[in-house]
């Protein structure tokens, strides 16, 4: 026979067995809640980087569809002007005069202790001064065999990799280069590179390079 006060502890370790096991079950539902509110989260987080990505790539194909019309209208402009200048005849004579007059130029410019102490202040100071008293048909600047520039005339140039360029190799290994004549892709100007070494002690220590402008 049970007691009355048996039946009231039974009752209550049944009770607290039962509180027992909903807190288990709760415990689990909590558990599923976390994991699903995990998922929901990261589903949307994934919306969001699917949405990001999306536009991102959008905006790189507008900005490729703008330099493909940018480059087209360039490769017409260059076609057209070839077209031009391929009428052009320039005796050999005049030619070999222009390169001779700026080799010199280059050269006698290389020796300058302004050059070779290679302050880029002086540097670009200088060059904007012999740049302007060329009509600003001449641009001149300095590399060191690293190609980190140390001065130019023109100020919005970025930063360039020129060593596997003919004409900053061939300056390196002391030549002075002289390149054939050539249409900019940014002026569509006739210009004309010369670059030559700059010496400190029989040592080349920079390079010093100019494009010209030949009037046609």
């Amino acid at each position: 026979m049970v007691t009355a006060g048996e039946l009231t502890v039974n009752t209550m370790i049944e009770t607290c067995e039962d509180i027992e096991l909903q807190e288990k079950e709760i415990e689990k539902m909590n558990a599923h809640l976390n994991k699903v509110t995990v998922a929901a989260e990261e589903i949307s987080a994934g919306t969001e980087e699917v949405a990001s990505v999306i536009e991102e790539q959008s905006s790189i194909i507008e900005t490729m569809a703008s330099q493909t019309s940018k480059f087209e209208k360039m490769s017409e402009t260059m076609t057209k002007l070839i077209k031009e200048h391929s009428q052009i005849k320039v005796p050999k004579e005049t030619m070999d005069l222009i390169k001779s007059k700026w080799m010199n130029f280059i050269k006698n410019l290389a020796e300058k202790d302004e050059i070779i102490n290679l302050n880029s202040t002086e540097h670009t100071k200088l060059f904007k001064k012999l740049s302007k008293e060329h009509n600003n048909k001449i641009v001149l600047y300095t590399y060191t065999p690293d190609s980190t520039r140390i001065g130019c005339n023109l100020d919005d140039i970025p930063p360039i990799d020129l060593r596997n360029r003919p004409w900053f190799i061939g300056a390196l290994e002391g030549k002075t280069f002289v390149s054939d004549l050539y249409i900019t892709t940014d002026t569509y100007e006739i210009v004309l590179t010369i670059a030559s070494p700059v010496y400190y002690k029989e040592e080349v220590i920079a390079v010093l390079g100019l494009d010209v402008v030949i009037e046609s």
